[in-house]
């Protein structure tokens, strides 16, 4: 059975305490209508459907579905029956994150669809229920699925609020999603070059850490490669080209 704390409606504002009766009584329904179909939702993944929000501000959330992510911000719902809450589960660098197996995992690996618990407290000076998460479980992966790769490829299409960009890499891979932090390095040949530079068409050259299963590649360094109307690099890029290939101490 699904449940709630007894302390959920301390934390609440007093005029939520009004549509107690509609929140509470579509999750006891729901709950002893969903014993029969455990293998549906966050239950086939091995989780439970379950909201505790204590007296003081502590939330725990179990079986919650991913609608987006957005920066370091995960948009989520937990739906009992036709009830829906919307959480809002902000993360940053103290956030723990863990796979089903509980194994180390990171916010680059959780993609829409993919059902999560998270920990945290009540961020009460907001609208809506917004939780400053500690530590956020993916029970959609069993295993880290990430390793490190780098590829090569012509830029599709960019999202400059979310800092990433489609590239074509050319390969077997086809077109990947590349995701900048604020450490990620970018360069044009050997000079330093900003996002917001970045065109469609531009040539790029990426590596970091790539998630095979959402075909994500979280990027520490990115190269722009840019071509004059005959197609030839810049004199800059090939320079930076000829010293990576052959090291000679006296182009320092």
């Amino acid at each position: 059975m699904y449940t709630i704390s007894k302390s959920f409606a301390l934390v609440v504002p007093v005029t939520l305490l009004v549509l107690g009766s509609l929140f509470i009584s579509p999750f006891l329904a729901s709950a002893n209508g969903n014993e029969g179909n455990k293998k549906s939702g966050p239950h086939a993944v091995g989780s439970t459907l379950e909201i505790r929000i204590e007296d003081n501000n502590s939330v725990l959330v179990r079986g919650a579905k991913v609608t987006a992510v957005s920066g370091s911000v995960i948009s989520a719902e937990t739906a009992f029956g036709a009830t829906v809450l919307s959480w809002t589960v902000r993360t940053n660098a103290s956030t723990v994150f863990t796979h089903r197996a509980d194994g180390s995992s990171s916010l680059s690996t959780i993609s829409p669809g993919d059902y999560v618990s998270f920990r945290g407290v009540l961020n009460t000076g907001t609208s809506g229920l917004t939780v400053d998460a500690k530590s956020v479980k993916d029970w959609s992966r069993s295993v880290q699925i990430e390793n490190t790769r780098a590829f090569n490829g012509s830029v599709q299409s960019i999202d400059t609020a979310n800092m990433k960009f489609v590239l074509d890499s050319r390969g077997v891979e086809g077109l990947i999603t590349v995701k900048l932090a604020t450490s990620s390095v970018i360069t044009n040949g050997d000079v330093a070059f900003a996002f917001a530079n970045i065109k469609v068409a531009d040539q790029a050259k990426v590596s970091g850490t790539y998630d095979s299963t959402t075909k994500v590649l979280t990027a520490t360094k990115v190269v722009i490669v840019r071509e004059d109307t005959n197609g030839r690099r810049i004199f800059k890029e090939r320079i930076q080209s000829f010293k990576d290939r052959f090291h000679f101490n006296f182009w320092k």
